[in-house]
């Protein structure tokens, strides 16, 4: 069975070199979140985090991109992940210029 499936992966890899990236990447996302939980078992079974209470376990993904939550107007909770706070207050201003023109 396992040979099939190598095959069948080998002769894909051969004829789609994007389909090989993409297929990387994914299992290393994979990878990635399985480490993940397993270091967070290991914690918990050794009695977790003493004196850590509130705090949680954040990827280097999510440290190099936070997500970002604002409030309109209008109190919609809004989740930003494309741009920075800056940007969004420099859009935000000229919003308010142009409704102060108006």
């Amino acid at each position: 069975m396992r040979q099939k499936i190598r095959a069948k992966y080998y002769a894909r890899k051969k004829q789609d070199p994007a389909w090989l990236i993409a297929s990387r990447k994914k299992s290393r996302e994979a990878m990635r979140r399985l480490s993940e939980r397993r270091a967070w078992l290991k914690l918990e079974l050794r009695g977790g985090l003493r004196g850590a209470q509130g705090y949680t376990v954040v990827s280097a993904k999510e440290l190099k991109n936070p997500r970002l939550k604002w409030l309109d107007s209008h109190g919609v909770l809004h989740e930003e992940t494309e741009r920075s706070a800056e940007e969004l207050i420099s859009e935000w201003q000229r919003s308010q210029k142009k409704n102060a023109r108006a």
